[in-house]
């Protein structure tokens, strides 16, 4: 083996406008390859975490409209128990519900979101929203920056709350202003902590338990698990993201499909380019094939000399690729970057995509080198050198 592989390599070396060639276009195809597929993925991640980044991931509510869930915290209990595997980051009890926001002459139609502030936080990250103040306790709240800007509220200035299903006005304080990526949101939302909302409705119920996992994109097999180990009331169901947000699914699979189609093409092109060039090179070599089958080499041993070459080739050009890929796509994270300074699209640096990228277009090299080998076993020595 080390003497064909001497003579598979001293080959690649004789090659030398064809070799550089070849491994170039083999760095090219892993480059572009890596490339694409890390700025494909972080585009994916990206958008996600825009979708959900800020919000639950599977939530438990009731069937019935305006329905509460009970037996909450026994629950909550069961999820904990099942999260073995720790798939689960967070579980976090919440009452959603909605009611008007009084202040002066103003009413505004709001949603009071009550939740255990530790647990909260977690998902909503309030430290990081807050411009001003700090997160609620009894009888506190914190409201988007909207009322501060608009409606000239401050930190301690005491609001009305009416709460239709109980016919009432209640009055709380206001210690800080969170300023929320949607609009919506810090229109909309009143934060509070459970116990507080608990209070203003009377209740000792959730209409929501949501939770947020370590993976994402595969949240439905822990929503299959949590329905396998909870016995829930039949009036409660189990939602996941992906089921409120079928759009943007469809898009991340448009672009994965797209990503897939230009690496299958990338590798066919870089297979069929180094088939090319070494029935090439065993076309213009087929007399030193000629004159080692004459000296005793067998024809599994010349085919083995090309597939050797093959190799060389595949993998001195894909560690260039892995190279000239990470480099473009840190390059790009670097300087294409929004305003504040933070990338256009972040950076995912998946490491076994890169291994993977790296296995296929050495195995497609060695592939392709294979159809030459095969070649070379038919070259006749007596016929080759007699014609040499």
């Amino acid at each position: 083996m080390a003497f064909l592989s001497k003579i598979a390599f001293r080959f690649m070396k004789k090659g030398g406008g064809q070799t550089i060639l070849i491994i170039s276009a083999i760095a090219i195809g892993v480059a572009i390859q890596i490339f694409l597929g890390l700025l494909i993925q972080g585009l994916q991640d990206s958008l996600v975490n825009e979708t959900i980044g800020d919000s639950s991931h599977i939530s438990v509510s009731s069937k019935l409209e305006n329905g509460s869930i009970q037996d909450y915290e026994n629950i909550t209990k069961q999820i904990q128990k099942s999260n073995s595997n720790n798939e689960i980051k967070v579980v976090n009890p919440v009452i959603s519900k909605p009611s008007t926001l009084q202040f002066e002459s103003v009413n505004k139609n709001i949603f009071i979101k009550g939740m255990p502030i530790d647990s909260g936080e977690k998902i909503y990250e309030f430290s990081q929203k807050l411009l001003e103040g700090k997160t609620p306790v009894d009888g506190e709240v914190i409201l988007g920056d909207y009322y501060r800007e608009k409606f000239g509220l401050k930190i301690g200035d005491e609001i009305s709350i009416f709460i239709f299903e109980k016919f009432k006005t209640e009055t709380l304080k206001i210690s800080g202003f969170f300023k929320f990526g949607v609009q919506n949101i810090n229109e909309s939302w009143l934060i509070t902590n459970l116990d507080t909302a608990q209070n203003l409705f009377e209740t000792n119920s959730v209409t929501n338990i949501e939770m947020q996992v370590d993976k994402p994109l595969e949240v439905e097999t822990v929503q299959s698990n949590l329905i396998e180990s909870l016995s829930l009331d039949e009036q409660l169901k189990i939602v996941t993201w992906k089921e409120l947000n079928a759009d943007l699914l469809t898009a991340l699979s448009s672009q994965s499909l797209s990503s897939i189609l230009i690496q299958v093409f990338v590798i066919i092109s870089v297979s069929l380019a180094i088939a090319s060039v070494l029935i090439v090179s065993v076309l213009q070599k087929s007399r030193e094939i000629g004159i080692l089958k004459a000296m005793g080499i067998k024809n599994y041993q010349s085919s083995l000399i090309f597939v050797l070459e093959g190799l060389f080739l595949g993998v001195i050009g894909a560690i260039i690729g892995v190279v000239l890929g990470v480099g473009l796509i840190l390059s790009f994270t670097t300087f294409a970057i929004n305003a504040d300074g933070t990338p256009v699209i972040p950076l995912t640096f998946n490491y076994g995509f890169i291994l993977l990228s790296f296995t296929i277009v050495v195995s497609s090299a060695l592939i392709a080198s294979i159809i030459a080998g095969r070649k070379s076993s038919k070259l006749n020595p007596i016929e080759v050198i007699k014609n040499g």
